[in-house]
């Protein structure tokens, strides 16, 4: 299933993920239940919090959200590198 985002004003991927979430009726501990990333990880990336947080993460739970890559990177820009992409 893809899905399409809108959202009102500036959205971070983090808040965006979230938000989501909620849509879906799922708790931080079921998401991390569903995609095998642990609850802290969930947490920290819903705060904005990414310093640690991979491609495959946030490429998982957004799957686990019924998101693709392309919809992510067209409501929140390229936030997340690409596999392939050379790191600056």
């Amino acid at each position: 299933m893809n899905a399409t985002i809108a959202y009102a004003g500036d959205v971070t991927l983090g808040q965006g993920l979230r938000l989501r979430r909620e849509s879906a009726h799922l708790t931080q501990e079921e998401l991390a239940h569903r995609t095998k990333i642990g609850i802290k990880t969930i947490r920290a990336i819903e705060r904005g919090d990414m310093r640690k947080t991979d491609f495959e993460t946030i490429e998982c739970i957004a799957r686990a959200l019924g998101l693709n890559r392309l919809t992510i990177d067209m409501n929140f820009g390229s936030t997340t590198p690409h596999k392939g992409d050379d790191e600056v």
